[in-house]
């Protein structure tokens, strides 16, 4: 008798114990925990379309406007530049990307920019040296007879053919190439300053500076002796 009526107790105890693991289980990411109808089995519920969770969520959050759930209900898009972030408090919320990667239409992590590539935070992309330009995913060099600027997202097409570098377009005698706001053009040198042919272009030079006569012709200079009359 005492046998049976222990091996009811241990029942009910083992049952109790599996009510409070219901209870207390964390739930998977993109489910939220059912609590007010608790079963033996964790009752954990999908999130709906719009709303997403993490690890140990008991209710789904609402992603933002104009944001969607995504990789199956564990983040939310993001725009350009930015990806879904949790914080240790279980709050969600779109973070920029760090300096040096990048992050565009619905890829869900930042990439890392290219070498000899960089960005500022919060890119969608990223700066590429000049000769080169960003094509969505990586940097290209510009071809035969077109330049390009640091930073560019295209090349500009040279009338007179490119520098080999790519950075530059060549410009006739008396005038230099000049790249203003992403824009080149040739620039007509003016005043005083000289002109050099470097890497297939004419660039302007600080005229030389003005020398006293004596140093030009090479002629000795005799100085004075402290305090003559």
């Amino acid at each position: 008798m005492k046998f049976q009526h222990v091996k009811s107790v241990l029942k009910d105890l083992l049952l109790s114990l599996d009510l409070l693991v219901a209870l207390a289980v964390l739930v998977s990411s993109g489910m939220e925990h059912n609590a007010r109808n608790v079963k033996r089995e964790q009752d954990c519920n999908n999130c709906e379309a719009g709303s997403v969770s993490t690890d140990g969520s008991l209710i789904c959050s609402v992603c933002p406007s104009g944001s969607s759930s995504a990789d199956e209900n564990t983040s939310c898009t993001c725009p350009d530049g930015l990806i879904w972030d949790w914080n240790k408090s279980g709050e969600g919320s779109c973070k920029p990307c760090l300096p040096g990667t990048f992050k565009r239409d619905e890829i869900s992590t930042c990439q890392v920019c290219p070498e000899g590539s960089t960005s500022f935070s919060g890119s969608a992309g990223c700066s590429c040296s000049a000769g080169f330009f960003w094509n969505g995913t990586q940097c290209s060099e510009c071809e035969e007879g077109t330049a390009s600027a640091e930073g560019a997202t295209e090349c500009a097409a040279c009338s007179l053919g490119s520098a080999g570098d790519k950075a530059s377009c060549t410009c006739s005698t008396g005038v230099f190439w000049k790249w203003e706001d992403g824009t080149g053009y040739c620039a007509p040198c003016t005043g005083k300053h000289l002109q050099k042919r470097r890497h297939g272009i004419f660039v302007r030079l600080a005229p030389p500076p003005q020398l006293p006569p004596q140093v030009l012709l090479n002629v000795p200079v005799t100085l004075e002796p402290s305090g003559a009359i």
